[in-house]
């Protein structure tokens, strides 16, 4: 279900793209402290009512999964984020799209494993579906930062194709590469 914060944010960008969206936005800040998540849409957003509700684990519409009878994404983020003392914020505005926030310290013993980036991000740049992924993660030690970002559309001009074995596995290598330099940056004194 969800091991890892990876699989929160997988979960978190799925509703985007179920939501209509054509442009979904990640960021990720690390220090040596805590992770702090940020994903935007521009998707369908929701009103007061239908967001109360899509924090009520008892919940489903029954249009995104026909056959479930509960929703469980952002509850369990919700549930987590409480759980471990951290931060979490949504907002939405019906046809303006949807704003998700969440803060994880690092050092509480329910937070759990950041899970693996590069293959998280991997797969959802590899998603079928007409929007635009903008990716940013960034790393701060006192006043230095390590620092990249990607993007669904950079991918495509490059690759021309981002569902085929042998560009998945280049994608991969390349976020990999990236989220090393950042791994090495956070263990440098």
């Amino acid at each position: 279900m969800h091991a890892s914060l990876c699989d929160f944010l997988t979960d978190i960008v799925q509703n985007s793209i179920e939501a209509g969206s054509h442009l979904i936005s990640i960021q990720i800040y690390q220090d040596e402290h805590a992770m702090t998540f940020k994903v935007t849409d521009d998707g369908r957003g929701m009103s007061e009512e239908q967001l109360r509700k899509a924090l009520d684990p008892f919940y489903s519409d029954g249009v995104k999964h026909e056959h479930r009878k509960v929703g469980l994404g952002l509850p369990f983020l919700q549930q987590m984020i409480e759980e471990t003392g951290g931060d979490f914020s949504i907002s939405s505005k019906v046809g303006e799209g949807t704003e998700v926030n969440w803060k994880v310290p690092l050092d509480h013993i329910d937070s759990p494993p950041s899970g693996d980036i590069p293959s998280a991000l991997n797969s959802l740049m590899a998603y079928p579906g007409d929007f635009e992924l903008r990716f940013y993660r960034c790393a701060e030690k006192g006043e230095a930062k390590e620092e990249y970002e990607v993007n669904k559309s950079d991918l495509l001009e490059v690759l021309q194709d981002l569902s085929t074995a042998g560009n998945l596995v280049l994608m991969k290598e390349f976020l990999q590469s990236q989220e090393t330099a950042i791994e090495e940056f956070l263990q440098r004194d």
